[in-house]
C-alpha cells in the first residue's frame, strides 16, 4: 500500500490563529459600527440622496420680519433688565 504522506501541523500556528481570530473580527466590526454611516454615505449613489428643498411661501418673508424684530427688542429689554438687577445687587455689596 502507498502511503500519503500528510503536512505536519504547527501547534503554535493553529493556537495562535484561533487566540487572534476572534478580536480582529470584534475590532473591524467595532469600526463598521462606530463608522456606519460614513461607509453607507460612501457606498451609496448620489441620486438616491434626496435634497433638502426649502418652500417659501409668497410673502412669507414680510410675516417673518417683524416677529424676528420684536424678539430682539423683547430680548433686549430683557438684557437691560437684568443688567439693572446686577448693578444693584453689586451697589449692594460694596
Amino acid at each position: 500500500m502507498v502511503q500519503v504522506k500528510r503536512k505536519k501541523r504547527n501547534w503554535v500556528r493553529t493556537i495562535m490563529f484561533y487566540l487572534l481570530l476572534p478580536p480582529i473580527v470584534w475590532v473591524v466590526a467595532f469600526i463598521m459600527w462606530f463608522y456606519w454611516y460614513d461607509l453607507a454615505r460612501l457606498f451609496s449613489k448620489a441620486d438616491e440622496r434626496p435634497n433638502p428643498t426649502a418652500k417659501i411661501e409668497a410673502g412669507s418673508e414680510k410675516r417673518e420680519r417683524p416677529k424676528a424684530a420684536s424678539t430682539n427688542r423683547s430680548q433686549e429689554k430683557i438684557l437691560d433688565e437684568e443688567r439693572k438687577k446686577l448693578e444693584n445687587i453689586l451697589r449692594q455689596r460694596q
